[in-house]
């Protein structure tokens, strides 16, 4: 066991000792080991007096004193030094009284465990008794010790000192086990057993805690060696105390003396880790100068073999073996003979030869074989044991007497008693006279014979006997399953002897010294006759003759024991009910369809079914009978009959156990007995009746407890009353009123009533008028209720009169007794009051309401009369309180009889005739106004009132129009489409309604819409607000007029041309909705003059350009004044020209737009200086969009890809990048196109900025041409591509920042042209506005205005291309050159905006024919054919792709993906 306890007296040296004193000065000192206390008395006493005297302690938190009990060498030493103060003799626990040798622990939580047995030498726990000790003495039956010493068994009477123990109340306490592990019992008293934890310090667990009762519980304990520490735990309770397993015990050895030779030592608890264990012998006592013998080998538990290191020169005798700290040394071992296959112990008794024979020698036993005195009857053997035996100075009894007659000796005891004897000694032993009682001795020091002394020695002979079976019984029975049977056996040899079993379907053996037997499995047991056992010890077959055989079937249990009469499956348990069904036969009952469960344990079989009754089972395998259990067919039982009516009639009854027989139950209270479901339903009839009803079923003798059911009890279903007659309807009233009680509160008036039928009861003239009505059909509390109280009865009728609110009524009627002078009207679900004039007559007030009301009496709060109806008067409009709001739609009318219920009122606008209907909405309500809401769809018509289903007068109202919306009109005059309602132009009854609008009193020219909600009308010419009336006319009157206001469109300045600072200069203006008889502009504060209209979208003044131009590149504000002097608009939209020179002065082919510096070409001329001929270049088809949104502009050898490819944040601050947004993250979520035009318009999100949007608008110029963008003329060349891009809600970090858009321009780094390769470059001018890209005979131009509109201003930006090698972009693959690739990355920079940018570059291809079509082999490298591009960059890119040209033109088509514009920005562009 690991930990173990080490080097114990060392822990106690510098262990603090804790001690503890009680209320009388006693001292107590405390383990921490064992968490005991110990107290030393060294007043000596008896030994019985010392236990009184422990018993009569109890430290606090501990259980009574007892005798110490040492049950390991680290407590004798804590014992020595830390407890006792003398060296005296002290008492301790332990005893053998009443079963001689065998010394057990007699107090103490200990007591009942084996502490030693004399006989085998064998130690349970630990002992350290002396060599001779304990010995059989007379009445030595206690131990005492001694400080230093060892334990001697002493008589009880002698006087000693003693040392008490004391345990914890809660101290664990737990037996010590064999190496092999066990069952243990264990006292748990004040422990949690449910929740109790047992683990030792090794790390294992006492398994499989089972409560048994008396707070005892049994554990099992795993295999181990040592000793350590138990911990019990439970719930927060933990305790923890020493334990170990068995010290290891040595009973044979086999004898060598010399080094090197191996021993063979047999014994017990030696484990099964050799590492564990140190042998030791030939010590002259138990430390001395002992051999060891190494090189152990565990052959099993219970044998080892180990190797002397040195030669026995002294005894060999005792032995000492320690596995994992416990020990154990003796003295007493047998030696085995080799040569007799006997074996030998020797044990210094001193005692006489009688008691050595008889008390001691025939008591020991080793293994399996009996002690008998033994015969030294050979040098050899005498050597053999004077080199083995401990010690000097043996005294040996000899088991043979010597017989005068033949002068020889005889066995005394022994398997040869009786038998001439051969006795070993050397010296010459007088004979004469000697008698046959005489006893011998051998003396080993001088081998002499002598008569044997009062204390002489045993030498105890094992072997020789023949092994006999105890207790033997004819045949040992074994379950037909097989099993073990235990053969109780005396000397059956030893461990190192040979063991046979010999029997038909043996399985195993094995040999069981401790248990004084042999185990024998058996497999199963056939049906035949019994079969004998041989077992033979040693070449001896025992005796006498044994036999096994199967056991009798027994029965355990039968389930269930009680089954329903119906029968069903059953299961027998039990033993050696064998396998087959055949050789199984049940008695008592009538089971079918026997099917095994478990081999023979259990079986299965189907019961019949079967009357009340027990049965008495029983079960025969071939012939052999179990014993008897009883089964029993359960009694019936009634579980259900239901409520029976009065008229009687077929009933089920349910109930458990009715049995199949219907002949043999009967039922008491019916007849006709039949069967619904065997054994559980039943039907019979019962006659009619009334009252309660007890239900017996009888079958078999038995008669069930009566069920309790009953006629059905009354129910009352109406009560009628006419004036003073009361008529009762209900059910089972039954069938005899004097069984009947009919009450009215608690006052019975049965006597007042006739039972007319089981379902009708009529009584007249009842003296009470106060319900509940209760009917009892059997004079009992089983009642039908009816909660009824007599009400007052009116008679009096109206005879076609009708009644407005507040009038006075006064009406007749008959039963209006209060008897608390409570009296209420009740109208419809409303009560008032009412002044009752005498027992016949009453009146009252008419309440608000309307129509045909119910009306009722009541009196005491609780009794109502007969209702009557009561009329109200239809309902009177007051005509000349019509009121009416036309905005809100609201009428609101006067008169009286409205009523006071919210659904009793509708109103409507109706025609002459009534079939035609239109519903107005009820917003409020009094008995005498109303106020109700046209509906969209009203029209002019008859109002009128229904309430309550009756009509009201009819009045007429004319309907206006209201005006919901109107649209804006131009300050020039326009038509303006008026919304609204009520424009119908017919009222209800069909007949024309005109609808007049008018401004200033004058009407406006109208025409009716596209529905009816809608007019069309000539708005005049104005500005500001516009106040429009309208009004209807029917042919019975005017409706009230309604107005609605309307404000002028102000003028919308979109853009403007520019002229040169300094030179006045003509601005057009792009503005919209403008009068052109009145308008004013001026740019900033300075007027524009001489203004001219050039068209209803375009005016022309002049301007004196004296404004200084602002040196940040912003625009100037223009302000337009239309209609009138408050009525404006204004833009930033108004910028400066630039002025710059065209190259070459367009070489005199063309014409020079200074405000860009781009040349304008003549006819047959191109690029940028108009330098290049067309009749040298190569004719090329327009460009092509298609629907994948990629551009193909036909050239020639060469690929062009531009692309948008990246959106950057730049910090205005510091210049440096905020965030990127990568382009080919972009979602194309529209796409439309315009064949006839050329126009594409694309338009897409991104997933990680939700609000960001950008729009593509292309066009394709085929032939050269301007495009006006931001008030500049931009040139567009032949076949090129004009792209404008609009950026909405770019998600800015700050309003000081920035925003690049990155164009990326890709081609070939070379290229061929007149057989030779080319290198790719570009020219740019210092601002950027333009740069060409040349690559051999192929031109790509890209052009840029500087002018964008940012938030619908016109503002400069700034264009730059990347060049720093330390910008992030160029550091991205896709712009490497190493592919041999040719990248330009130009920067758009526009200022911050808060809505959307709008940028506006172009490019395209110009080609030169090359006059070689074919060239030498050695370039044909360069040769290659390029197909469509799609740049991977972005999805927004232009392709500009070269086809191989030879001996024809080719015409491919050039791809390109774009953006979409917003649609007021894209007509800007067209514009």
């Amino acid at each position: 066991m690991s930990p173990p306890i080490k080097n114990f007296v060392l822990i106690l040296a510098f262990a603090f000792l804790l001690l503890i004193g009680d209320s009388a000065g006693q001292t107590y000192v405390l383990n921490p080991a064992n968490n005991h206390n110990y107290a030393y008395f060294q007043t000596t006493a008896p030994y019985d007096t010392a236990q009184a005297n422990c018993e009569a302690l109890a430290p606090s938190g501990y259980s009574s004193g007892y005798l110490t009990t040492v049950t390991s060498k680290e407590e004798e030493v804590f014992i020595e030094t830390s407890v006792l103060t003398t060296t005296n003799l002290y008492w301790i626990a332990g005893s053998d009284l009443g079963d001689i040798g065998n010394w057990t622990y007699n107090v103490g939580p200990e007591k009942g465990q084996l502490l030693y047995n004399l006989f085998s030498d064998r130690c349970f726990s630990f002992c350290h008794f002396g060599g001779v000790e304990p010995n059989l003495v007379s009445n030595e039956h206690y131990i005492s010790a001694q400080k230093g010493g060892t334990w001697n068994n002493i008589i009880k009477t002698s006087s000693y000192g003693y040392v008490c123990e004391f345990n914890p109340i809660l101290g664990p306490f737990v037996p010590s086990v064999p190496t092999s592990g066990g069952i243990v019992t264990i006292d748990a008293t004040g422990w949690d057993i449910p929740t109790l934890e047992i683990n030792f310090s090794s790390g294992s667990s006492c398994q499989d805690i089972t409560d048994i009762g008396n707070n005892k519980i049994t554990c099992v304990i795993p295999p181990g060696t040592g000793k350590g520490t138990v911990t019990f735990s439970s719930g927060s309770n933990t305790a923890s105390t020493t334990w170990q397993y068995y010290p290891p015990y040595v009973s044979i050895i086999t004898p060598y003396f010399n080094s090197g030779e191996i021993l063979t030592i047999v014994g017990d608890n030696f484990g099964q880790d050799a590492s564990l264990i140190t042998v030791n012998v030939s010590g002259v006592d138990k430390v001395s100068n002992p051999i060891p013998c190494n090189n152990i080998v565990i052959l099993k538990d219970s044998m080892l073999t180990c190797q002397l290191t040195s030669s026995v020169t002294d005894k060999l005798l005792p032995v000492m073996v320690n596995v994992d700290e416990l020990s154990s040394s003796s003295f007493k071992v047998a030696i085995y003979d080799s040569v007799t296959k006997h074996t030998y112990s020797g044990f210094k008794t001193v005692t006489n030869f009688d008691a050595n024979m008889n008390s001691y020698s025939a008591n020991l036993k080793i293994d399996g074989n009996q002690g008998y005195t033994a015969v030294i009857d050979s040098s050899r053997l005498f050597d053999l044991l004077d080199k083995s035996l401990p010690g000097t100075g043996w005294d040996a009894a000899v088991g043979a007497r010597y017989d005068s007659a033949t002068a020889t000796f005889k066995y005394l005891v022994g398997p040869k008693v009786g038998q001439t004897a051969t006795v070993y000694y050397t010296n010459a032993f007088n004979f004469a006279g000697a008698l046959s009682t005489d006893r011998y001795s051998l003396k080993f020091a001088t081998k002499a014979l002598a008569k044997a002394g009062s204390s002489i020695h045993a030498i105890t002979e094992f072997g020789g006997y023949a092994p006999t079976v105890l207790d033997a019984q004819t045949t040992y029975l074994i379950d037909t399953s097989g099993g073990t049977i235990f053969v109780r056996l005396l000397n059956f040899g030893n461990s190192l002897g040979q063991t046979s079993v010999q029997a038909d379907n043996l399985v195993s053996f094995e040999t069981n010294y401790l248990k004084g037997g042999i185990y024998i499995t058996l497999a199963q047991a056939d049906l035949a006759s019994p079969h004998p056992i041989t077992i033979t010890v040693d070449d001896f077959d025992a005796t006498p003759n044994i036999y096994y055989d199967r056991s009798p079937p027994s029965i355990t249990s039968i389930e269930p024991s009680s089954i329903g009469t119906a029968g069903g499956v059953i299961t027998i348990t039990g033993t050696s009910l064998f396998n087959q069904e055949s050789a199984l036969s049940i008695q008592g009952i009538t089971c079918t369809d026997i099917q095994f469960t478990i081999d023979h344990k259990q079986f299965t079989c189907t019961l019949a079914p079967g009357l009340t009754s027990q049965k008495t089972v029983t079960v025969t395998v071939d012939g052999k009978v179990s014993n008897s259990k009883t089964i029993e067919y359960q009694k019936p039982t009634i579980t259900s009959v239901p409520v029976v009516p009065t008229t009687g009639g077929i009933i089920t009854i349910e109930g458990t156990n009715f049995g199949d027989d219907v002949s043999a139950i009967s039922i008491n209270a019916c007849t006709g007995i039949q069967f619904v479901t065997l054994h559980t339903k039943i039907t019979c009839t019962f006659p009619k009746g009334q009252g309660a009803l007890s239900v017996t079923l009888t079958q078999a003798g038995y008669t069930t407890p009566p069920f309790s059911s009953h006629y059905q009890y009354p129910t009352i279903s109406s009560i009628t009353q006419l004036i003073n007659d009361v008529e009762i309807v209900g059910d089972s009233f039954g069938w005899d009123l004097s069984k009947n009680t009919i009450k009215m509160g608690s006052y019975a008036v049965t006597s007042f009533c006739k039972l007319e039928s089981n379902t009708n009861i009529k009584c007249s003239d009842l003296p009470v008028v106060l319900g509940p009505f209760t009917i009892s059909n059997d004079n009992s509390g089983n009642v039908g209720t009816y909660d009824y109280d007599l009400g007052p009865y009116i008679t009096g009728m109206f005879n076609g009169h009708c009644f407005m609110v507040q009038d006075k009524v006064t009406m007749t009627g008959t039963y209006m007794v209060s008897f608390d002078n409570t009296y209420r009207l009740k109208l419809d679900d409303n009560f008032h009051p009412v002044n009752v004039i005498n027992s016949t007559a009453f009146e009252f007030l008419v309440p608000f309401g309307s129509g045909i009301a119910t009306l009722q009496l009541e009196v005491d709060m609780s009794r109502l009369s007969n209702k009557i109806s009561f009329p109200y008067c239809p309902p009177v409009i007051n005509d000349s309180d019509l009121v009416i709001d036309p905005l809100t739609n609201v009428v609101e009318l006067t008169g009286k009889g409205f009523g006071n219920s919210t659904e009793a009122i509708q109103g409507y606008i109706t025609s002459t005739d009534g079939l035609n209907n239109i519903a107005l909405k009820l917003i409020y309500f009094n008995n005498t106004y109303i106020k109700m809401e046209f509906p969209p769809n009203a029209v002019s018509g008859w109002v009128v009132l229904n309430i309550s289903s009756q009509a009201s007068n009819k009045i007429w109202v004319d309907i206006s129009p209201v005006i919901q919306s109107a649209t804006s009109p131009y300050v020039k005059g326009s038509p303006i489409t008026i919304t609204g309602q009520h424009f119908k132009r017919v009222d209800i009854n069909n007949d024309p309604v005109t609808l007049e609008f008018s401004v200033n009193n004058i009407a406006m020219s109208c025409q009716p819409g596209v529905n009816e909600t809608t007019i069309i009308c000539q708005a005049p010419r104005g500005s500001a607000d516009l106040l429009i009336k309208a009004n209807s006319k029917s042919l019975k009157g005017t409706s009230p007029i309604t107005q609605f206001t309307v404000t002028y469109i102000k003028p919308i300045v979109l853009s403007a041309t520019s002229t040169i600072y300094g030179t006045p200069g003509l601005v057009n203006v792009s503005v919209l909705y403008f009068d052109p008889e009145s308008i004013t502009v001026f740019i900033e504060n300075e007027p524009c003059t001489n203004l001219v209209v050039l068209n209803e979208a375009k005016i022309q003044c002049l301007f004196a350009s004296n404004i200084k131009p602002r040196p940040n590149g912003e625009s100037f504000l223009i302000k337009v004044i239309t209609g009138g002097s408050t009525w404006s608009s204004n833009n930033q939209v108004f910028l400066y020209k630039d002025d710059f020179s065209c190259p070459n002065d367009c070489s005199l082919h063309g014409e020079c737009f200074r405000e860009s510096g781009i040349c304008f070409c003549d006819n047959g001329w191109a690029d940028r200086d108009c330098s290049l001929s067309l009749g040298d270049m190569v004719p090329l088809p327009p460009p092509n969009v298609t629907r994948t949104s990629l551009t193909t502009i036909p050239a020639i050898k060469m690929d062009f890809d531009i692309a948008i490819t990246h959106l950057r944040e730049i910090n205005g601050l510091t210049n440096k990048p905020v965030k990127t947004v990568d382009m080919s993250l972009i979602k194309w979520i529209e796409i439309t196109e315009k064949p006839e035009t050329k126009e594409t318009l694309f338009r897409g999100i991104f997933d990680d900025y939700p609000t960001l949007e950008v729009e593509v608008f292309t066009k394709v110029f085929e032939e050269q041409g301007t495009q006006e963008f931001a008030g500049s003329t931009m040139v567009m060349q032949a076949n090129s591509v004009k792209y404008q891009v609009t950026i909405l809600s770019f998600p800015f970090a700050s309003q000081l920042n920035t925003l690049q858009v990155i164009y990326h321009t890709k081609t070939q780094n070379t290229s061929v042209f007149e057989c030779e390769d080319r290198t790719t470059g570009h020219q740019s001018d210092e601002n950027m506005f333009w740069f060409k890209v040349n690559s051999g005979g192929v031109m790509m131009n890209a052009r840029f205005s500087n002018r964008v509109y940012a938030d619908s201003r016109v503002t400069q930006i700034t264009i730059s291309m990347l060049n720093d090698t330390s910008d992030e972009l160029l550091g991205l693959s896709q712009f490497s050159d190493a592919t041999g690739e040719y990248h330009i990355l130009t920067a758009l920079t526009t200022p911050y905006f808060a809505d959307s940018v709008i940028l506006d570059p172009n490019f395209g291809a110009l080609l030169k024919a090359d006059p070689n079509t074919k060239c030498s082999k050695s370039n044909s490298n360069s040769w290659k054919w390029k197909g469509p591009v799609i740049a991977v960059a972005c999805l927004c890119a232009i392709g500009l792709s070269v086809g191989l040209i030879v001996y024809y033109r080719n015409r491919p088509t050039i791809n390109y993906k774009m953006r979409s514009f917003t649609s007021k920005l894209r007509s800007l562009s067209r514009s």
